[in-house]
C-alpha cells in the first residue's frame, strides 16, 4: 500500500504557521532561483500570502532569507504535500 500525498491546505484553503511540508514539484522563482521538488520547509507567515522557510539551502534564495512565497494558499497547495 502506498501513502497518498495530501495537500497541506485544509478544505477551507487555510494554511497554518508551523505546518511542515515537502515540495511536490519544482518551484520556479525566475530569475532568482528554482527550489527543487523534494525539499522540505516550515510555513512562517500566512497573512498576505504564504511564506515558508526551507530546511535546505537554495542557491540564489539568500536575499529571500532562504524562504519561498506563494500569493495564495491554493497556489501553495499545488506545490506541496503535508509531512505529518
Amino acid at each position: 500500500m502506498t501513502k497518498q500525498s495530501r495537500s497541506i491546505a485544509n478544505e477551507s484553503g487555510k494554511v497554518t504557521v508551523g505546518n511542515r511540508f515537502r515540495l511536490t514539484r519544482d518551484v520556479d522563482r525566475f530569475p532568482d532561483f528554482i527550489a527543487r521538488a523534494g525539499l522540505t520547509g516550515t510555513v512562517t507567515i500566512t497573512k498576505g500570502g504564504v511564506w515558508a522557510k526551507m530546511d535546505q539551502h537554495i542557491p540564489g534564495a539568500e536575499e529571500w532569507d532562504n524562504q519561498l512565497y506563494w500569493e495564495t494558499a491554493s497556489e501553495f497547495g499545488l506545490d506541496t504535500e503535508d509531512m505529518q
